[in-house]
C-alpha cells in the first residue's frame, strides 16, 4: 500500500505480526483498490474496507467490506434480519 511519500507498507509482514499477536488485520484499501493488485489469499486479512470512489471510479456513496470466513459469524451490533445470511436469523419463532 502506498504512503503519502510514495513508499509502501509491507502488508504481508504487518498481517503476519497481527496474527502472531492475535490482533485483527484490517486494511483500508480506498487509496489502492483498483490501482494496485492485492492478493487476499496471500495477505490473509480479517477485513478489507474500501470506499469505491477513487480508482474503482464509483459514486461517492458506494463502498465494500470483505470479511474473512472466520469473521463472518460474529454477533452484529444491530440485530435485524438484514445483518444475517438468508435462513440464519437470530430471532426465534
Amino acid at each position: 500500500m502506498p504512503l503519502t511519500d510514495g513508499s509502501f507498507l509491507d502488508l504481508e509482514v504487518i498481517g503476519k505480526r497481527c496474527r502472531e499477536l492475535g490482533a485483527a488485520f484490517v486494511i483500508d484499501s480506498t487509496q489502492a483498490a483498483g490501482a494496485y493488485q492485492m492478493d487476499v489469499q496471500k495477505l490473509q486479512p480479517d477485513f478489507i474496507a474500501c470506499s469505491a470512489y477513487k480508482w474503482l471510479l464509483s459514486p461517492h456513496t458506494l463502498g465494500f467490506l470483505y470479511s474473512a470466513p472466520h469473521r463472518q459469524l460474529g454477533i452484529p451490533l444491530e440485530l435485524h434480519n438484514l445483518n444475517h445470511a438468508e435462513g440464519s436469523s437470530m430471532y426465534t419463532d
